[in-house]
């Protein structure tokens, strides 16, 4: 499954943009492949961090596959410092 993240010019300060997921998706769904490639990646015990470079607009594109079955709730957002923003909530149901 993919999931793209679109970037606007206002995700960027200071010349990074730090989008967060919330560890219980990432635990559900096992992330094979980033493009690009963050710069750095911040795991925190309820969030990991993916810290990209640049200016903007971007695109960033992640490939994962389903490693738990059953509901499972998203939270993807933009990190304010070390302060998450109001993210974005969705949730799936994986099945075999």
């Amino acid at each position: 499954m993919k999931l793209q993240v679109t970037l606007d010019e206002a995700a960027f300060h200071d010349g990074e943009a730090r989008v967060y997921i919330n560890r219980s998706y990432l635990e559900a769904l096992q992330v094979q492949s980033i493009s690009p490639l963050p710069d750095r990646q911040e795991p925190g015990p309820d969030r990991t961090v993916y810290v990209f470079t640049g200016t903007g607009p971007g695109e960033v594109t992640l490939t994962l596959q389903a490693t738990k079955m059953g509901r499972q709730q998203a939270e993807i957002g933009l990190m304010n410092g070390d302060q998450p923003r109001t993210p974005i909530t969705f949730s799936q149901f994986i099945y075999p």
